[in-house]
């Protein structure tokens, strides 16, 4: 709960005054705050695209929608997010890994590994660890997914 009454909804911390609605479908984002708490994040990313856009818009830096991103990211975060809103998702595609430790006392070391053909990025291990593998068609396959999000 804000200080002004206001509550932020699901992964994207949505705030209810303008985006989102309870009970029913409403606001800019024409959505209930409970659709953005469900597990379908789909909703969750266009709302927060529609945020991002109008803000952009507005001040020319799409994140200041978000109250804690002046004073904890603003300048600290390009990095992170560079090439997610071009117009080619897949420039820049994370794919999400889980890697098997050889004992419960190794550590797990990933790092990200470009994929030439996509510049897409996927995870391998250090070599105290297995070494993760995907083939090349599950990988496209999950960008496909992936970026369909986006």
């Amino acid at each position: 709960l804000n200080a002004d009454g206001s509550e932020d909804h699901g992964l994207f911390q949505i705030s209810d005054i303008y985006w989102c609605s309870p009970p029913g479908k409403g606001w800019v984002c024409g959505l209930s705050c409970s659709d953005l708490e469900d597990n379908d994040l789909t909703d969750d990313v266009e709302c927060m695209k529609t945020i991002y856009e109008e803000h952009t818009r507005l001040s020319g830096d799409g994140f200041t929608a978000w109250a804690v991103y002046r004073p904890y990211c603003q300048g600290r975060s390009d990095h992170y997010i560079n090439g997610c809103f071009d117009a080619d998702p897949t420039t820049s595609t994370l794919l999400p890994s889980t890697t098997k430790r050889l004992s419960s006392t190794t550590p797990r070391t990933t790092r990200w590994s470009p994929i030439t053909s996509k510049s897409t990025m996927l995870p391998t291990t250090s070599p105290t660890t297995q070494r993760s593998t995907i083939s090349t068609t599950t990988a496209r396959s999950a960008i496909k997914s992936t970026t369909s999000l986006f």
